[in-house]
């Protein structure tokens, strides 16, 4: 996937098992911001049902 040139933001997430992240970079790759929030399973295996 490529970003358009005329982009001054990009947005990435990532869905993980143990955590959900996020993070703002600009055009020339400077992180400007970032998140992290940890998942937490309850009632059992996230794949089981019910």
């Amino acid at each position: 996937m490529t970003a358009s040139s005329s982009s001054e933001y990009a947005l990435g997430i990532d869905l993980g098992g143990t955590g959900i992240k996020a993070g703002v970079v600009s055009a020339h790759g400077t992180l400007l911001r970032e998140w992290k929030v940890p998942t937490e399973l309850k009632g059992g295996d996230m794949w089981s049902p019910g």
